[in-house]
């Protein structure tokens, strides 16, 4: 489709895209990503609140966490490392209160990257190509809104570069780890959407 819409000829065998249903009934959920490979997804078992994976090509469904608490604590969105070996969650404990961990894709215990008792939520969303870093969305009991930020997955330092409103936008990170492209509800349309750019260093937005 990016070759049609440049003008350049296309071939005839796969130029069509398709839709197939790969996963359908109640365990469906949305809180979570795509492997890179393609083959998993990752979603959160809220009979358990555990965080799982969905093997697309068997059919198989495997937990990656054990959740003690039952039902006052559980997994959130997650996101996979660019080479699918781990998987960036937040999880939300039994006082309400957000932490982004890790876990291995293939099975380990989870590492806490990043916890704060200032923190009221938090949405990890990509890692950059090194997996030296997560974008999240992080939100504050002492900020309004939200930020978009940079957690280190070595020290759990974060580095916040734009703060938002309750209008939270989906975000990806450029490969060379320079840009953020999210998109964000306009002011008086909030059925209508902007397209942005916004440097990594905070020096720009487009």
């Amino acid at each position: 489709k990016l070759a049609a819409l440049a003008g350049m000829a296309v071939a005839a065998s796969g130029s069509t895209m398709a839709v197939r249903r790969v996963w359908a009934g109640p365990d469906v959920d949305l809180e979570g990503g795509v492997s890179p490979d393609g083959r998993y997804v990752s979603f959160v078992d809220w009979s358990t609140g555990d965080l799982a994976i969905r093997d697309l090509v068997r059919g198989e469904t495997r937990r990656l966490t054990t959740n003690a608490a039952g039902a006052e604590e559980f997994a959130d969105f997650a996101a996979f490392s660019p080479d699918g070996t781990q998987l960036a969650y937040a999880w939300c404990d039994k006082n309400g209160l957000y932490d982004l961990r890790a876990v291995a894709t293939a099975g380990s215990e989870p590492r806490v990257i990043y916890r704060s008792e200032d923190v009221n939520y938090l949405m990890p969303q990509a890692w950059s190509r090194d997996g030296k870093y997560i974008l999240s969305i992080v939100n504050q009991k002492k900020a309004k809104g939200f930020q978009i930020a940079m957690v280190s997955t070595t020290d759990g330092s974060v580095r916040r570069l734009k703060s938002v409103d309750w209008r939270f936008p989906h975000m990806s990170l450029s490969p060379d780890r320079r840009w953020i492209a999210f998109d964000y509800a306009q002011d008086t349309s909030p059925g209508e959407y902007d397209i942005y750019l916004l440097a990594t260093d905070g020096t720009r937005e487009i």
